[in-house]
């Protein structure tokens, strides 16, 4: 396989590779903040462990050759402890295997999250009610596709006997992540700018009335609670998208500014970590075989 191809995966997906690598970091608050982003404080704007998954991602893109080979080795020790950490997923659609993209401008890789909540009847239910709430909306999604939403929503709840509404939670893609880097360090400066940006639209809104109440309440929380959380006011959400672009631009930043520029990560490697080939843009490369 050509070492020199360039391989996409969603900021997102890079952040569970990251976990998935169990990488190791050091303890001291002030110094996992600092080498998250050695261009601005970010302690008033993120919490302590969401700075510690930019250093862990930090320190990913940095690994030696042979510490990787040492990852591999300890990932396939402990390949199914880690995948009994994961949490289950709560949607109707779960998401198979993630995927990793030779070319930059394929629609999947800048597919937005669509998804439904299975609602909390389902999940109260046996497992076995589960599995068949999910076959259904498989079964069916095509009618998603036909632009027939109702119908679908309608025919769940009629089948299942549901009496409370199912959601739909769609929420912006977060972005794609290079594992190449040239030589050159094109687009830094943009990346920081657009940093200061949303660094000076939170203090703007932490200068309101209300953005210094809802400050206070959610700046340390997590940005899952965007989709866990329906009744967060305008002011909450977005400033809680702000805080979610701002720490995967910090990502790329990162990514951009590793000092192993021309490190590439190969294809077997993000396999190893339960990556699979894209099915339609890597297919004209001949690496879905």
């Amino acid at each position: 396989m050509n070492e020199e191809k360039k391989y996409y995966i969603t900021t997102s997906n890079f952040k569970k590779l990251v976990y998935r690598s169990e990488m190791r970091i050091e303890t001291d608050i002030s110094e996992i903040y600092r080498k998250a982003y050695d261009k601005a404080d970010l302690s008033p704007y993120i919490s302590h462990k969401e700075a510690q998954t930019i250093r862990k991602g930090v320190l990913f893109l940095k690994q030696t050759d042979e510490h990787l080979v040492s990852l591999q080795k300890r990932h396939q020790a402990n390949i199914q402890r880690l995948k009994n950490l994961e949490s289950p997923s709560n949607f109707l659609f779960v998401a198979g295997a993630p995927k990793y993209h030779v070319d930059d401008t394929c629609e999947t890789l800048s597919n937005d999250f669509d998804n439904f909540e299975v609602p909390e009847e389902i999940l109260n239910r046996n497992k076995e009610d589960l599995k068949k709430f999910r076959e259904f909306g498989v079964k069916n999604r095509k009618l998603l596709t036909e632009g027939k939403e109702d119908l679908f929503l309608r025919s769940l709840k009629t089948t299942f006997n549901l009496k409370s509404d199912i959601s739909r939670v769609v929420l912006p893609n977060s972005g794609k992540t290079s594992f190449y880097r040239p030589s050159e360090l094109s687009g830094v400066d943009d990346v920081i700018s657009q940093i200061e940006q949303l660094i000076e639209r939170m203090e703007n809104l932490r200068n309101t009335v209300e953005g210094e109440m809802v400050f206070k309440k959610y700046i340390y929380a997590s940005t899952k609670i965007l989709i866990s959380d329906k009744n967060l006011s305008v002011t909450a959400r977005d400033l809680l998208e702000v805080k979610r672009n701002l720490i995967n631009l910090v990502l790329q930043y990162n990514a951009i500014n590793n000092e192993r520029g021309d490190m590439t990560f190969s294809a077997s490697l993000l396999e190893l970590f339960g990556f699979k080939p894209c099915g339609k843009c890597c297919a004209e490369f001949d690496l879905t075989s």
